[in-house]
């Protein structure tokens, strides 16, 4: 089953979930990250913590995938990554209501992970300006359905696109080249 889980207190531990080490039995894991250059705008309203909350307009998200010709039925973790832009330490808040990330083949929703809300842990995190939050997401290269369910069809080769969107900031398109499996 896709999901994520998020350790802040080791980041070191490669994302494999055969590694006993791994604190989760789940198909995904995110971890924080930092990285810098120069900053642009200022975070918006505060949280209860004194450390205003990330306004849309100050963050940046990507996405990146494991591959561009994954085999329909085989996982595909994806990255999600969250970057504050502005001049000012903030608060980014990813959970299943303010994160989304969905596959789609032409107007087909074909998976999205907001079918599950185990499929993304709610993660609080401060970052410095210029600091990143990365967080893996798996698909397991099948269709979803409400209530947690991974339809067993298997999916048509073809252009398959990702996108990850955190309020209205979405990510740029990740295009993926579906083989049949």
């Amino acid at each position: 089953m896709p999901g994520s889980t998020f350790n802040p207190d080791d980041s070191s531990k490669p994302n494999n979930p055969s590694n006993p080490d791994n604190p989760s039995n789940s198909d995904s894991t995110s971890k924080p990250e930092e990285t810098s250059s120069p900053g642009a705008d200022q975070p918006e309203s505060n949280d209860s913590e004194g450390t205003a909350a990330c306004s849309e307009s100050s963050v940046e998200l990507g996405l990146t995938g494991s591959t561009k010709r994954p085999t329909g039925g085989n996982p595909l973790t994806f990255e999600v990554s969250v970057t504050n832009k502005s001049t000012a330490e903030c608060t980014v808040d990813l959970n299943p209501e303010s994160l989304e990330l969905k596959v789609i083949s032409g107007s087909d929703r074909v998976w999205t992970s907001k079918h599950c809300d185990s499929w993304i842990s709610a993660t609080s995190k401060k970052l410095k300006p210029q600091q990143t939050l990365k967080m893996n997401l798996t698909w397991p290269g099948r269709r979803s359905a409400d209530g947690c369910k991974i339809k067993s069809e298997t999916l048509f080769s073809g252009t398959y696109v990702a996108t990850a969107q955190l309020g209205t900031t979405r990510s740029p398109k990740y295009v993926m080249r579906l083989r049949k499996g």
